[in-house]
């Protein structure tokens, strides 16, 4: 299991170190902070940077270990970079661009409650978020997440979520004070639901970032994915994310093997994978029916690619593993597909597929032999697909082509080598 900090601060050092050269102190707190970090068994972190250098300083010497997130604080606090900064635009574009970047952060203003002899009749909280305008807008058409911390006062978290809905914000710290505004956090309920997560610091956050564009980007960066075109990634936005923004709560679950009733008729689950962690087919055998999804295609084959929730997966053999059971069904079965028109076959389709797959590994392994040198998921996406992708098609294609070298590493048909800058690369 790794183990994710996702809140950590700049080490205090001991001494003054203002007066020594920059990276030369950013070093000495890379090994501090390295140094706690392996003393309590912490694999990554995120860097929320008082000091705003520091965290795309410490991702770019270290994107295996760190992601960050920019602070952006109201005029005249110290820390972050001051939201009427003149450079905002620029750093955002920036921090878009980056790979490490998982969000930027809104320090804002606090009630007066939370603070020593605040209580109920203190002066009441006067918004500030009209300043912060320009940042929503640049999260929103960026697909950042921003964060927020509260010190337990849902006001002003309120307060964004009623301007914007859309925006995908997170809270954090909501437990740092016990008086939380109920009926600020009534009408982020009643607002949005799903656009709001309230973490407190060291949970799980990440685990709703994981499918996110930000850990996208660092993971197709590791593998070789050109500036330009993480700068595309992140202006193109998660759009899976603005269509469905979160899991159910509750769900029914099916299992493979069990029946459902559709209609008047039974279905049979077939659970594939490979495509997605877990696919769910639908045969009608009495009918010789299949609702396949995205498992069995008439004309392409499925998407079978690697994403950061598991970035070391041999999907491929999964996908080839969960072929034999759609053979077992009748020859003359029709496949309802999710993409493209019905069909008949299926024996001969599954063949097609395992032929497929299996002479692309074959061109990729002579590919890796024929190089001289090790090589990138990137360099290796024109083996894969012959000719040019839009930011869209090469998004799933780096993907593929990570997939595909995995399974080679997997069965040692390749050597993967990750260098000291977490890149990572295949020899044969």
């Amino acid at each position: 299991m790794t183990i994710i900090d996702a809140q950590l601060h700049e080490p205090a050092l001991a001494r003054d170190w203002s007066t020594v050269d920059r990276d030369a102190r950013f070093e000495l707190m890379l090994e501090v902070e390295l140094a706690y970090m392996d003393a309590v068994g912490v694999d990554k972190a995120v860097i929320f940077a008082i000091e705003d250098a520091w965290g795309a300083w410490v991702c770019d010497r270290r994107p295996d270990r760190f992601a960050f997130v920019t602070m952006i604080t109201p005029p005249g606090v110290t820390g972050g970079v001051a939201v009427d900064d003149p450079g905002f635009a620029d750093l955002v574009e920036a921090c878009a661009a980056n790979p490490a970047c998982v969000g930027l952060r809104m320090m804002h203003t606090l009630p007066g409650r939370l603070f020593a002899g605040g209580g109920d009749d203190a002066p009441p909280w006067v918004s500030d978020v009209d300043m912060y305008e320009p940042l929503f807008q640049a999260c929103l058409a960026h697909g950042l997440p921003m964060f927020m911390s509260t010190a337990g006062a849902l006001d002003g978290p309120a307060e964004v979520v009623r301007r914007h809905p859309d925006l995908v914000l997170i809270v954090d710290a909501p437990d740092n004070a016990l008086d939380v505004d109920d009926d600020g956090f009534a009408w982020i309920a009643r607002a949005r639901p799903l656009s709001v997560v309230v973490v407190g610091e060291h949970t799980e956050w990440l685990r709703r970032l994981v499918s996110g564009d930000p850990d996208v980007r660092a993971l197709f960066a590791r593998h070789g994915m050109a500036a330009e075109h993480l700068a595309s990634l992140a202006a193109r936005g998660n759009h899976y994310h603005r269509g469905v923004p979160e899991a159910p709560h509750a769900f029914s679950r099916l299992i493979d093997g069990d029946t459902v009733t559709l209609g008047d008729r039974p279905w049979r689950v077939i659970a594939g994978y490979g495509h997605s962690p877990e696919h769910a087919a639908l045969a009608a055998g009495d009918a010789k029916l299949l609702i396949a999804g995205d498992m069995l295609l008439p004309r392409i084959s499925t998407n079978v690619a690697v994403w950061p929730s598991e970035p070391d997966g041999d999907p491929v053999q999964r996908f080839l593993d969960s072929l034999a059971a759609f053979e077992a069904l009748p020859p003359d079965t029709l496949v309802l597909p999710s993409h493209g028109t019905p069909f008949r076959g299926i024996g001969a389709r599954v063949s097609q597929l395992r032929a497929h797959h299996a002479a692309r590994l074959d061109e990729l392994q002579r590919f890796l032999a024929a190089a001289g040198a090790p090589q990138s998921a990137h360099d290796a996406i024109p083996v894969l697909f012959r000719r040019e992708l839009d930011v869209h098609q090469r998004f799933f294609a780096i993907g593929e082509a990570i997939a595909h070298l995995n399974h080679l590493w997997r069965h040692e048909r390749a050597t993967r080598r990750i260098g000291d800058d977490g890149a990572i690369r295949f020899t044969a």
